[in-house]
């Protein structure tokens, strides 16, 4: 497979992050916002999900942040949240006409790999993209998002930068727990 971009996504109920980093492209950053007090969860859905798809490739590589079990004060219902989750997941394996599912990185994986340690709190995933990418995002969906797709980037495509210690040491649980799919990808 020819890759030609790779997404990051943090799915969120009320703000999605959304990153298309590319070689050949300008990088696509996005919060796909949706408003909860209006519309039903399957518009909410179908919103994000049309918005998803219209962003990206079919040849492009997914990467999903896992589900966040640990959300203090039912901040989040994750019940809705695991159907929007599936049906992004959906979407974007039958976008590479099923040949590849989304790949799951955890909150600690792309928190590590940001900074160096998995317990970063929410509000410096901006200040910590900004640190080492130079760039600003508008929200910290899309920080995490950016985050995610560049640890995808460093996956599956050849890293521009010499990588540190727990950078690589992330790449490697990861490429232990998807092997299979990514020597399926390197063919």
């Amino acid at each position: 497979m020819a890759i030609k971009g790779v997404v990051g996504l943090d799915l969120s109920l009320t703000g999605t992050g959304f990153v298309r980093l590319a070689q050949s492209e300008k990088t696509i950053r996005d919060t796909i916002k949706s408003d909860v007090k209006v519309g039903t969860h399957l518009a909410r859905y179908r919103k994000t999900t049309k918005v998803i798809v219209a962003a990206t490739d079919p040849d492009d590589v997914f990467f999903i942040e896992e589900y966040a079990y640990g959300v203090p004060g039912g901040k989040s219902s994750l019940p809705v949240l695991g159907e929007l989750n599936g049906v992004i997941k959906m979407a974007l394996w039958a976008r590479t006409k099923f040949i590849l599912e989304p790949f799951l990185i955890t909150i600690g994986q792309w928190k590590k790999f940001l900074c160096g340690r998995g317990n970063l709190n929410k509000d410096a995933f901006k200040l910590e993209v900004f640190k080492k990418f130079n760039v600003e995002c508008d929200t910290n969906d899309e920080a995490a998002a950016y985050a995610i797709a560049d640890l995808g980037w460093h996956l599956v495509l050849k890293p521009k930068r010499k990588l540190t210690k727990y950078e690589n040491q992330v790449l490697e649980s990861i490429r232990k727990r998807y092997a299979a799919e990514l020597q399926a990808l390197a063919k």
